[in-house]
This record gives structure tokens, C-alpha cells and sequence, in this order.
């Protein structure tokens, strides 16, 4: 959600691109504080691999069902609180 705050910040990095989030796709995961499965895997590299884990599935469906012209997976977080300190200033 980092992501969607900084684009209210600095729209242009978001103009004439059409962004679609996903901020949580391993809910038995967030909830035991682990970036793996409930079954002990890492959903990040069961993607395209014929995964048996149900959220890598249905994620794939979505992604395959939308026809996206381009894909990008975002780890790492996007520092807002400048962008709030500059806009508090104004």
C-alpha cells in the first residue's frame, strides 16, 4: 500500500499507467508472520510452475484472465514519509 500512498505523491510516476494491486495473496502466511504457505512453502517461487498451493493458482488465473501487457513484482517498500513532510510544508 506503500506504493499506492507515494503515487498520490508523485502522480506523474503513475500517469497513463493503469496499476492493479494485489496486497495480500498468502493470508495463512501474514497471519502466522511468515512470507511462507501454511504447507511450509514459499509462494514466491511456486509461481508458473504448475503449483498445487490454492493462492498460486488462483492468482495465476487472475493474472492469465486479466492479459496484462506487463508485469512487475514490487519486494521492496517505497519510503512516503518525505513525501508527507514536503506536502505538510506547503
Amino acid at each position: 500500500m506503500q506504493l499506492a500512498r507515494a503515487l498520490e505523491c508523485y502522480s506523474e510516476m503513475g500517469r497513463n499507467y493503469q496499476l492493479w494491486l494485489y496486497p495480500l495473496c498468502n493470508p495463512g502466511g501474514y497471519i502466522d508472520g511468515t512470507r511462507e504457505s501454511r504447507s511450509g512453502k514459499d509462494l514466491n517461487r511456486q509461481f508458473w510452475k504448475k503449483s498445487s498451493e490454492l493462492e498460486v493458482q488462483l492468482l495465476e488465473k487472475e493474472i492469465s484472465k486479466q492479459r496484462f501487457n506487463g508485469l512487475f513484482r514490487c519486494t521492496a517498500m517505497i519510503p512516503v514519509t518525505a513525501c508527507m513532510a514536503s506536502e505538510a510544508a506547503l
